[in-house]
Order: structure tokens, then C-alpha cells, then sequence
């Protein structure tokens, strides 16, 4: 017979209840449960000493414990055995409690439909159900749908949704054609897919605008004119809201 044995033998004579002689003696297994929302081990008494330790692996103390447990990563899968600390001289450590940690399930099969217009808004996740939640990766916490209260969430599955790209308006297509013995040009304006106004502009060697026609945009602009210093064109394009859409300066042989 140990020494342990035989405190709790004198114990029980004593106060004549084998209960009563493990609730002295702190050798009464603690009762602890899971609270699957928070993920927490609860039931704890307050103030008192712990040590859990995971299978038959290291055990770790929680002394002191004032409120409910953490459960740890690695504690998925296993069993916990939890045992009361005693003080070492009037009392001794309690029984271990096993409680088996369930493991988590796998992610949830969900995919992301992109977004199928620029700014449209209309990017979804496909494949949820009212037992998920949810975050964005700008917000702290998740958002329940469902609370569960029998099993642990799930492991996270993340998905992006892209966003649509901008339709970026084609480059202009402008093409010159210069007759250098009369000086007749042609600007011609193709490929335009903005509204606006169209112009030639002719410039000399110091930069003094000499001349200038312009026409409003259409899908193709043929713009005629006759230059003056036979130097070079300045060619733009202005879009309704005042924007410039093409700025070019063609020098002419």
C-alpha cells in the first residue's frame, strides 16, 4: 500500500464516506466540457491548479485558473487527460478526466464567381449553406450564420473573388497623308470609341500654331486641309468632358 493509498484509507475511516473523503482529499475528477462556439474547455473550478495533458504525451500545468480554457490546435484529435492539482500535503491530485477533443472538418467546398462587370458588384460564392460563416480579410472576426453548439468550426476555406477590369477606351488609329507638291493633307481618324471632337493643327518650326480644323468624332473622320508652312501637324483628340484622348505630332516629309 502506497502512502497516497493509505491517507485516503484513514481519510475514509474517519469521515466514514468514501465521498466525503475524496472531496477532502481533492481526489474527485473534475467534470469538464466543451463549448464549441468559443472553442473553450469550461469547467473549471475557480482559482484551483490544473494539469491537461494531451494522450500520454507532456503535460502542461494551468495553474490558477480563473476562467474557461483555450482549446489549443494541438488538442484537436486527441484526449486530454485533465487532472485537479491537490496541494501535496493535505490533499493529493485528483483522478485524471479524459475528454476527447473531436477533430475539426475538412473545409467547405465553395468557389468564387468573379465579377463579371467593372464596379457591377455582382461577384458571388458559391456553395454556402446556413451552418457557415463568414469574413472579409479587412474584418477581425467571423460572422456567424449558424452557431454551432455540437461540433467545431470547420477549417477555413478562403476563395477571392476578382474584381472585372476597367474597359480601358482602344488607342485612336490616326493615319497622314501629305501631297508635298500642293500641300494638301488628310488626317484620317479611325477606331475612335469616344465622343468628341477631332483636330489638325499646323505649327511651325517655333511653335506659332499656323492653322487648325477640327470635326466631331465619328467612326471614321477624314479631315482635308492645305498647309501653310509645310512643317509639321499637330494632331488631338478631345473627349466631351474636356479630357484629351490623343496627342501626336506627325512631321511632315
Amino acid at each position: 500500500m502506497t502512502l497516497n493509498q493509505l491517507k485516503y484509507f484513514c481519510t475514509a475511516c474517519r469521515t466514514r464516506s468514501i465521498t466525503k473523503a475524496s472531496e477532502e482529499l481533492f481526489v474527485t475528477q473534475p467534470t469538464i466540457s466543451i463549448n464549441y462556439v468559443n472553442e473553450k474547455l469550461t469547467g473549471f473550478t475557480e482559482g484551483c491548479d490544473y494539469i491537461i495533458k494531451i494522450d500520454d504525451g507532456v503535460a502542461t500545468d494551468k495553474d490558477n485558473v480563473t476562467e474557461d480554457i483555450d482549446i489549443d490546435n494541438t488538442y484537436f484529435g486527441h484526449t486530454l487527460k485533465i487532472v485537479k492539482k491537490g496541494d501535496g500535503i493535505k490533499t493529493s491530485n485528483s483522478e485524471a478526466f479524459e475528454l476527447s477533443i473531436p477533430k475539426r472538418s475538412s473545409a467547405p467546398n465553395v468557389a468564387a464567381v468573379e465579377e463579371q462587370t467593372y464596379q457591377g458588384n455582382d461577384g458571388k460564392i458559391t456553395g454556402v449553406d446556413t451552418t457557415m460563416e463568414y469574413k472579409s480579410l479587412s474584418e477581425p472576426t467571423f460572422t456567424w450564420m449558424q452557431c454551432a453548439d455540437e461540433s467545431f468550426a470547420s477549417e477555413v476555406m478562403s476563395v477571392t473573388i476578382n474584381a472585372a477590369a476597367k474597359d480601358e477606351p482602344t488607342e485612336p488609329t490616326v493615319n497622314i497623308t501629305y501631297d508635298d507638291k500642293n500641300g494638301n493633307v488628310n488626317a484620317i481618324f479611325t477606331n475612335i470609341t469616344e465622343e468628341g471632337m477631332v483636330y489638325v493643327a499646323e505649327y511651325n518650326e517655333n511653335g506659332t500654331l499656323l492653322s487648325i480644323k477640327s470635326d466631331e468624332i465619328s467612326d471614321s473622320v477624314i479631315i482635308p486641309f492645305t498647309c501653310v508652312n509645310k512643317s509639321k501637324v499637330k494632331v488631338f483628340i478631345w473627349k466631351n468632358d474636356m479630357k484629351p484622348l490623343f496627342n501626336k505630332v506627325f512631321t511632315l516629309n
